[in-house]
């Protein structure tokens, strides 16, 4: 592995060197419904979607459970989470919780005004609650606080990765592409 691609993979997904994220971006969340899934033939999508994104509920309340201490919350407890099933799934279901209790004054006006910015899949009212999360809203609502922050942080370091690969190749003594012999490919009509 290159050093670019070794420093990429840290910066990018916080894992050290040989560590792969289990969060696998060619799995995106379906945002339709069951019933268009079924019309265009993507149900497997919407389940597959769905099955990850009630995994990931499981995972955050099990984060919030592991790392607090009945006073603080560990400020890495949304890492691991935000690793296995990547930011916007995470964010997701955060915000799903938070629209759904919109009555519950224990969540920040901050949150509840993040929380109804964010696209929520169209899998119906009745299947939403499938999605609430079980911890503490109290506590939710700090763990939300720590979850927003990573992703800002690591939306920071990708893009700052970005613009280092940006710089002249030169910097990272990188090999000039051989292009003898390229030609630009014919296309019969």
């Amino acid at each position: 592995m290159s050093e670019i691609n070794k420093h990429m993979n840290t910066q990018i997904t916080g894992l050290s060197e040989g560590a792969v994220p289990i969060y696998n971006p060619a799995s995106p969340i379906y945002m339709e419904s069951a019933d268009y899934a079924r019309e265009h033939g993507e149900i497997n999508q919407f389940r597959e979607s769905m099955h990850l994104n009630l995994a990931c509920r499981d995972a955050i309340d099990a984060a919030v459970r592991d790392n607090f201490d009945g006073m603080w919350l560990k400020k890495t407890a949304p890492d691991e989470v935000l690793r296995t099933y990547g930011p916007d799934r995470v964010l997701m279901v955060l915000a799903n919780t938070v629209n759904e209790k919109e009555w519950d004054g224990r969540f920040s006006r901050r949150n509840k005004e993040w929380a109804a910015q964010v696209p929520i899949p169209d899998i119906g009212k009745d299947r939403r609650c499938y999605l609430w999360l079980n911890s503490h809203s109290a506590v939710l609502n700090g763990f939300i606080d720590l979850t927003k922050e990573a992703v800002r942080k690591l939306e920071m370091e990708k893009s700052s990765v970005i613009a280092q690969l940006k710089q002249t190749p030169e910097k990272y003594n990188l090999p000039k592409p051989n292009m003898k012999g390229l030609s630009k490919p014919e296309h019969g009509g």
